[in-house]
C-alpha cells in the first residue's frame, strides 16, 4: 500500500516536471496555454481522487 507521504512526494515531482515542460515549450507556438491548463486541471482531479483513496484505505477518511 502506498503511503500518503510517498504519494505527496510523487505529486510534487509531477508538478515540477509539468512546470519545467511548460517553461521549455514557451518558445514553441504549437503548445497552447489552454492545453497546459486543461492537463493541469485533470491531473489535479486525478491526484485528489488518489489522495482520498489512500486516506480512506488508511482509515483517516470516510466517504
Amino acid at each position: 500500500m502506498q503511503s500518503y507521504d510517498d504519494f505527496y512526494k510523487t505529486e510534487q515531482m509531477f508538478y515540477l516536471y509539468l512546470i519545467a515542460l511548460f517553461v521549455d515549450m514557451q518558445d514553441h507556438r504549437y503548445v497552447p496555454v489552454a492545453l497546459f491548463y486543461r492537463f493541469l486541471l485533470e491531473s489535479q482531479i486525478y491526484f485528489c481522487n488518489k489522495k482520498a483513496k489512500i486516506l480512506e484505505n488508511q482509515g483517516f477518511l470516510t466517504i
